[in-house]
């Protein structure tokens, strides 16, 4: 049951129900909460949630960094005869920079490409678990 109550004496509208209650002879005993107690619960865990995500976001973005540097750092040096070949005859730094860094693009765009759609319907269902939104 919901009720709304004056807020300028809450423990006198508090009895007064708790009277009522009892005249109207319901067995279960009378308990109360108030309506914005329980919503700050909610922002209370909905924080909580935001706070995780982010610590695992900024874990798995210095993870995912790391690798890529290890992975650049492998490329080059296994590729490093090829590389001095190319400067021999002639290749800019430009060139050689533009070489090593188109595989890797090919790389982040083909996980760009599966992970928008795959985080749209996570975000999607989590916002479908609020009672009240918008498109």
């Amino acid at each position: 049951m919901i009720i709304k109550i004056a807020s300028t004496d809450i423990k006198n509208s508090i009895t007064i129900i708790k009277s009522k209650w009892e005249e109207a002879g319901i067995l279960s005993p009378f308990e109360f909460t108030f309506l914005d107690n329980w919503f700050q619960e909610l922002v209370v865990k909905e924080k909580t949630l935001s706070k995780i995500v982010i610590l695992f976001t900024g874990v798995s973005i210095l993870l995912a960094c790391l690798g890529l540097v290890g992975l650049v750092r492998y490329t080059t040096e296994s590729r490093k005869r090829e590389i001095g070949i190319r400067k021999v005859f002639g290749a800019t730094r430009n060139s050689i920079l533009k070489l090593i860094n188109l595989q890797f693009i090919k790389q982040i765009l083909l996980a760009f490409v599966i992970m928008v759609p795959l985080s749209h319907i996570a975000i999607n269902r989590w916002l479908d678990s609020f009672e009240y939104h918008t498109n």
